[in-house]
């Protein structure tokens, strides 16, 4: 059973006291945005989230290398919650004297008109990250971090404890990075280039990275053991695609080759026109080298279905046969 923050605040609020007369009041902090700095993940550094209505704050800070811009949903990330060591992950309830903007967590001199009145902090429990890409653009692809915590040894300043044994939902959290077609694909350039099981010579390569895919479907002969050049215009029978998954791609999965299902596809762009050029050369191990590069190409978005800017040059790379 997963609880919400409402109960783990009227926990809190029966401590908060006011010239020694308990105050009893309930906060619920589920429908506070969680706000950052800014939407970046740097693994080596600890990341520091927060949620705050009116005068008080729930402050998140995680340890390093825990939330992280990668598909982790059948092994999720973990950490303790224990606000007494420095590289564990911190959990802090704060009253304030008035309601805190965000320069209080993010500019280097924090306001001078604003104070902490109580303080609770977080001597146990563990931290819980799990996280998919949710959507990708032409130019973003966007990570949602669930962050879920369970088993909560709560202490406040007058050092009165409090254990929550049931996981308490803290929220989702959005990141952003560049998606691989703003990047030219730069990520899969030390990634080999496997084949399909099927025609000899193959009529399907991909390349793939974690959760996303890029494959080449090419008609039969176009890698034909035969020196030369050959040029084939992107059409139904030459086709690139760019595949982005919630899930990681298992190295011996068949999603490249068969193509993913609307279950675990996030988003994919494929070639509307352009052209793919192949130049293929003997090597010296007596097999051929096929060096394979796009020009001119453009990619539709199946979500939304518009086509992007032309990208001029694109080297997939070079397939060995023999």
């Amino acid at each position: 059973m997963r609880k919400t923050l409402t109960f783990l605040l009227v926990v809190f609020s029966l401590w908060s006291c006011d010239d020694g007369e308990l105050e009893i009041q309930t906060i619920d902090f589920d429908e506070a945005d969680i706000q950052a700095c800014d939407n970046e993940i740097n693994t080596n550094d600890r990341k520091l989230l927060f949620k705050v209505i009116e005068e008080e704050a729930l402050i998140l800070e995680i340890a390093k290398g825990i939330m992280v811009n990668r598909n982790n949903s059948d092994e999720p990330s973990t950490s303790n919650i224990n606000n007494n060591n420095s590289s564990d992950t911190h959990l802090t309830y704060r009253f304030f004297t008035a309601e805190p903007t965000t320069a209080y967590f993010c500019d280097p001199l924090p306001p001078a008109n604003i104070s902490v009145t109580n303080e609770s902090i977080t001597t146990g429990g563990t931290l819980t990250v799990r996280t998919a890409a949710s959507s990708v653009s032409f130019t973003q692809k966007s990570f949602t971090h669930d962050l879920q915590m369970s088993n909560l040894n709560i202490e406040n300043d007058i050092n009165e404890n409090i254990i929550i044994d049931t996981e308490t939902n803290y929220g989702n959290y959005v990141t952003t990075v560049e998606s691989s077609i703003e990047k030219n694909f730069d990520n899969f350039t030390n990634t080999q280039i496997q084949a399909c099981d099927g025609a000899n010579p193959p009529n399907k390569l991909f390349k793939k990275v974690d959760d996303e895919f890029v494959s080449i479907s090419l008609p039969d002969g176009a890698l034909d053991n035969v020196a030369g050049v050959d040029t084939y215009p992107l059409n139904a029978s030459t086709v690139f695609t760019n595949s982005i998954l919630n899930v990681l791609i298992p190295d011996d999965s068949t999603i490249p080759c068969s193509g993913a299902t609307d279950t675990n596809e996030v988003n994919s762009f494929s070639s509307t026109e352009g052209e793919l050029t192949i130049t293929t050369v003997a090597n010296n191990d007596g097999g051929f080298n096929h060096v394979l590069v796009f020009k001119n190409m453009k990619l539709r978005d199946k979500n939304e279905g518009n086509v992007g800017s032309a990208i001029a040059s694109y080297t997939f790379g070079t397939y060995t046969s023999n």
